[in-house]
């Protein structure tokens, strides 16, 4: 079969919108074919975005990170199937407008936004949250020790071992999802596997059974840090944001990957304090 011909256009048929994440009709990167090297194989791509400032797209499960970028997709017998997956980054306070989804997951912590968190505020967050004194003094020991050596610029850490939130995507752990990139960003295509190969009884949400069975999954070989980091921030999560009868929804996992969560929690408790 011959190549699709030059400056083919993937109209909105061929883009797949991830749910409310392009609800804004602006949120239409433009997709065109231009070439098609026979020689190597591959389908080269023109991603264009510029006429949504704030938009993201991924073709084939790679998420592009610029506005303007070339892509190349091997070529197959048969025209490719297009998958191309166009979303929006949730739109933040005027303050988090242009943190990374990763970056607002530990926004939280930062309680006086200075862009350092202090192991003295990762515990006034998980406080905040509803934990316990015991438990949120050992996360604060364990996250700020973990991540303060991997974003600090250069300098000691000690006493105080504070987290840098604009270098936080450089404390990613082994044996974790992949539903943030290197660089801190949303891969939708991975947060959609996690219930694609895991929500068996329910599609929509975790079992305890199935969360355990997709660590199990996620876990790299020799890799027994990662393996605890993961198994501690999954277990919090299903504790906190479990039903009553023991699932963990779509849509609570979603909103700790941008910090949603937190911010939801503890309005939560401070209305509670309040009645």
């Amino acid at each position: 079969m011959p190549c699709p011909k030059a400056n083919t256009r993937l109209d909105a048929d061929n883009i797949s919108q991830h749910g409310s994440r392009c609800s804004n009709p602006r949120c239409n990167p433009v997709i065109d074919t231009f070439t098609c090297n026979i020689l190597s194989g591959n389908y080269r791509f023109k991603a264009d975005a510029s006429n949504s400032p704030r938009s993201l797209f991924a073709i084939d499960g790679v998420v592009l990170s610029s506005q303007r970028q070339d892509f190349s997709l091997p070529c197959k017998n048969n025209p490719p199937d297009w998958k191309v997956t166009a979303f929006c980054l949730v739109p933040g306070s005027e303050g988090e407008a242009d943190l990374t989804p990763l970056q607002k997951h530990v926004a939280f912590f930062d309680r006086n936004s200075d862009g350092v968190i202090y192991t003295s505020e990762t515990y006034q967050g998980f406080r905040a949250i509803g934990c316990g004194a015991a438990l949120s003094a050992a996360s604060a020991v364990f996250i700020n020790g973990f991540l303060s050596p991997k974003t600090n610029p250069g300098e000691s850490p000690f006493p105080y071992f504070p987290i840098y939130v604009k270098n936080i995507h450089k404390g990613k752990h082994g044996s974790d999802s992949g539903v943030y990139d290197t660089e801190g960003r949303f891969v939708v295509c991975k947060f959609e596997e996690i219930f694609q190969k895991h929500a068996k009884t329910n599609p929509e949400a975790l079992s305890s059974k199935e969360l355990k069975e997709m660590l199990e999954a996620n876990g790299e070989p020799n890799d027994s840090k990662g393996r605890f980091a993961s198994r501690a921030e999954w277990q919090l999560l299903y504790n906190l944001g479990k039903d009553k009868e023991g699932f963990l929804h779509k849509d609570t996992i979603e909103a700790v990957y941008d910090g949603s969560l937190f911010h939801k929690l503890e309005k939560e408790k401070q209305s509670s304090v309040k009645k």
